[in-house]
């Protein structure tokens, strides 16, 4: 499946568990593992498991596509999804401005869409 496409089904998955602030960094063209990276808000710890779930499944299926890695732990405020080229970060809102990722982000020139 195209990238693109792939996204589309991310975000789409995340929008629908009502995850707000999504950010799309391409950090392709960075010292990465990843060639894209999403940045978004849940309100709650309930809503990170939901948002997890809902992307798991929507993958499951998608042809021949590999499974998702969940890294984190719900109750921490940050859940990491390893999904091949794209990394999706889901965090409270208290963790994300703590850690400020898209400031880190932006002083190496990294795009943002939103």
């Amino acid at each position: 499946m195209p990238r693109k496409k792939l996204l589309d089904v991310i975000i789409e998955a995340a929008e629908d568990k009502l995850a707000r602030d999504i950010k799309t960094l391409d950090v392709a063209r960075q010292p990465s593992l990843w060639d894209v990276q999403l940045l978004m808000t849940a309100d709650s710890e309930p809503q990170i498991r939901a948002i997890v779930d809902e992307i798991t499944e929507r993958l499951a299926k998608v042809k021949d596509f590999p499974a998702v890695k969940a890294e984190g732990v719900v109750n921490s405020g940050w859940v990491i999804l390893d999904i091949g080229a794209i990394l999706v970060h889901i965090l409270l809102p208290t963790i994300r401005a703590h850690y400020s990722l898209e400031d880190i982000w932006k002083q190496s020139g990294v795009i943002f869409h939103y």
